[in-house]
């Protein structure tokens, strides 16, 4: 199935080649120039079967925050950025081993991505490792791999403003049952990050299908739920039943948070509230990219990515979030 959508791919990057502008959906190259995406084709995807290191030189599609990379990798904080070299059919991001080079308020981390314009949904499906043993998970100290929406014209400098959605190990604390391998939902306004942490099910092991929907300024956040076979918006738990377990969210909330999101206001004990972000200082056109970052402790993070797909539809409200992925999990 791989192959077939990688023969339409290629098809389709043929065709919106030769065309000015094909849809409502539009990326900017790493190499400057600009493409766009119809209503029925896609130019945005990638399945990681063409060899590529994004640490050595430049790539045609995909950029690299912080490229070109200085003597000590400081400039894009990874150690290995590749495609189906380090893993056949997978792209690989190993952070470089330093506190704090992972997204949190104006520190930042390894990050290849693409410019998009407009309303958009991006889907991944991720491995989360630690970097010398890939059968176990890594240490915790927010050591994760997953998605950032990032506004371009941020300087590190009290102005960052994004959304992230990852898989690793984390900070335990306030999640329940306490796995410490856990998916993060965080925003940044301005530099000001927070957060909330769900608990990763034993038996869905190292990976995930993840998925962001932006319609407007509102970001909302998915993931692939095994025992159900469906997607699962992210919500805030309060000793919620969850799939027969007691489940909890552990959070760090604070001034980022509008009137209009719920976190500003925990659900009651027993009950559970969709989590999502009204950003309404992320432009128009952002950085929607994929990472692997360290915090501090043991830095052990290896994030394996599968591939990256947009929906070749742009969705114009809630319902439409998950029209064209319905069945991803089963595939």
């Amino acid at each position: 199935m791989k192959f077939e959508f990688l023969k339409t791919k290629v098809f389709l990057l043929c065709v919106c080649s030769i065309l000015t502008r094909c849809g409502n959906i539009q990326i900017t190259n790493g190499n400057g120039s600009s493409s766009s995406a119809s209503s029925t084709t896609n130019a945005l995807n990638d399945e990681f079967s063409t060899t590529f290191d994004l640490l050595a030189s430049a790539h045609s599609t995909w950029s690299v925050l912080g490229f070109p990379v200085d003597a000590t990798h400081t400039s894009t904080r990874a150690l290995t950025m590749d495609i189906d070299t380090t893993k056949a059919g997978w792209a690989v991001i190993i952070p470089q081993e330093t506190n704090y080079y992972s997204w949190f308020q104006d520190y930042w981390g390894p990050l290849m991505y693409k410019n998009v314009t407009g309303n958009f949904v991006v889907v991944t499906h991720l491995r989360v490792v630690d970097k010398t043993n890939t059968s176990a998970a890594p240490a915790l100290g927010y050591n994760a791999g997953g998605i950032v929406i990032r506004d371009p014209a941020g300087t590190h400098s009290s102005d960052e403003n994004w959304v992230m959605y990852n898989l690793g190990g984390q900070s335990a604390s306030g999640i329940s049952p306490d796995p410490g391998f856990a998916r993060e939902i965080k925003k940044t306004l301005n530099s000001a990050s927070e957060l909330f942490l769900n608990p990763h099910p034993p038996a869905d092991g190292l990976e995930e299908h993840m998925l962001i929907c932006r319609v407007g300024n509102i970001f909302r956040f998915y993931y692939w739920d095994n025992t159900d076979g469906n997607w699962r918006q992210e919500a805030y738990y309060n000793a919620y039943n969850l799939n027969g377990t007691s489940t909890s969210t552990g959070s760090a909330t604070g001034p980022t948070f509008t009137g209009s999101e719920f976190a500003a206001i925990p659900p009651a004990s027993g009950s559970s509230t969709p989590i999502y972000f009204d950003h309404s200082s992320m432009p128009s056109t952002v950085q929607v990219g994929i990472m692997g970052h360290t915090y501090n402790g043991t830095h052990n993070t290896r994030a394996e990515f599968d591939y990256v797909r947009f929906a070749s539809t742009a969705p114009t409200s809630e319902s439409d979030c998950l029209t064209e992925f319905s069945n991803l999990g089963n595939e």
